[in-house]
């Protein structure tokens, strides 16, 4: 009878919580990518849905697998929500070595033409937001080249950022090996990461990337 009291007075509040919370709370929508993770977690502990009903009840949604999930309100109300959809676009970093024998106006013109071809990718790329000589390797006789660039993608669009971000290091390798400015070690690898600030959405654009890289071979 205890047990079946608390019921009778605990849900119906819980259920009108989670209706006042989807009225006048929630900060998602029908088609947002979202992570519900327990107070005091990270997001890689948490669940990753993009939204598809909301209801008064229960909001619901497909993870990249395809797995269904149902949530009801009440729970989601009391777990912290991140809204990827509305988070900032990603920078990528770019870092490659080049020449150390390579002269101030052959490292001006390299940079040039990364702008060059973040301009003909709008729909991949928004603007570089710096370019610079990183780090100095004489002994290899090596200048390492860092390019950082202001991407369209948001934090969730991980898998096209990389791929982007490829074959935007493929294009600047190549612009490298076409005009002889590669470094004197071509087996050292090359360094890519991906930090995250904030940005302009920007629509798609029907350019492709492959037009720009395509330059380079004619």
């Amino acid at each position: 009878a205890l047990t079946c009291g608390f019921l009778l007075t605990h849900l119906p509040h819980e259920i009108l919580g989670g209706i006042i919370y989807v009225l006048f709370v929630r900060g998602y929508r029908v088609g947002d990518r979202i992570i519900i993770v327990n107070p005091g977690e990270g997001p890689s502990e948490g669940i990753s849905i993009m939204v598809t009903r909301i209801g008064f009840k229960s909001t619901q949604g497909v993870a990249r697998d395809g797995t269904n999930h149902t949530l009801s309100n009440y729970v989601v109300r009391r777990c912290v929500v991140l809204n990827l959809s509305r988070s900032s676009t990603s920078m990528s970093i770019v870092s490659l070595p080049i020449t150390s024998r390579a002269t101030p106006l052959q490292i001006t013109a390299a940079f040039d033409a990364i702008r060059a071809y973040v301009h003909e990718c709008p729909h991949e790329w928004a603007s570089v937001q710096a370019a610079l000589i990183r780090r100095f390797d004489l002994a290899q006789g090596q200048l390492h080249l860092e390019v950082r660039v202001q991407s369209r993608y948001k934090r969730f669009e991980e898998d096209e950022l990389d791929v982007a971000t490829g074959k935007l290091r493929l294009f600047f390798q190549a612009y490298l090996l076409r005009e002889g400015l590669t470094a004197e070690s071509p087996t050292r690898q090359t360094r890519t990461e991906v930090v995250r600030c904030s940005g302009d959405n920007a629509d798609s654009d029907t350019t492709s990337s492959s037009q720009a890289l395509a330059k380079l071979f004619p």
